[in-house]
């Protein structure tokens, strides 16, 4: 039987506390032996599934350090609606979350999916706006190349000089 401290919703709220904390070893700590950590739309070059607290742990740490280097910040959370779902290890939020990019900042929406089973995450699904995290850090041009290739007219420009 799941209690109010191991519920999907309390391990959710956890998680996003220890976040917003930059608490990188408390959110390791709340996943499995063998959890997983998904982020099916990150951006190109990331890794898309990491398994394993540990490496969970040294894999958000490493994105934590990438993150303060540039100058980003987690502000806060604001969450729009928590589903819960018809299996009980399964939770839906849908959120916004407060960052700041040097001296800017910016709400981007977000979808998390998590499956706990006895107060521990089992996967954890981050659904990210990286179209909105590149707008905000003027990444654009390089996300859209990773994504599109060039432009059109680099592809006619490249046609002419030959």
């Amino acid at each position: 039987m799941t209690d109010a401290t191991t519920s999907p919703r309390a391990v959710l709220e956890r998680a996003h506390r220890t976040l917003a904390e930059h608490d990188v070893d408390g959110f390791a700590d709340l996943f499995a032996a063998d959890g997983v950590l998904e982020a099916p739309f990150t951006r190109p070059g990331a890794p898309r599934r990491v398994v394993g607290r540990e490496t969970i742990r040294t894999e958000m740490r490493t994105r934590g350090e990438a993150a303060h280097a540039a100058g980003v910040r987690l502000l806060g959370f604001e969450y729009q609606a928590v589903h819960v779902t018809a299996d009980p290890e399964v939770i839906v939020a849908e959120f916004r979350e407060e960052l700041a990019f040097g001296d800017q900042r910016r709400w981007l929406p977000f979808v998390q999916v998590l499956r706990v089973r006895g107060g521990e995450i089992v996967t954890f699904r981050d659904y990210v706006d990286n179209l909105g995290v590149a707008e905000a850090t003027s990444g654009m041009p390089g996300l859209r190349a990773a994504l599109m290739g060039p432009p059109s007219h680099e592809i006619e420009n490249r046609s002419a000089a030959r």
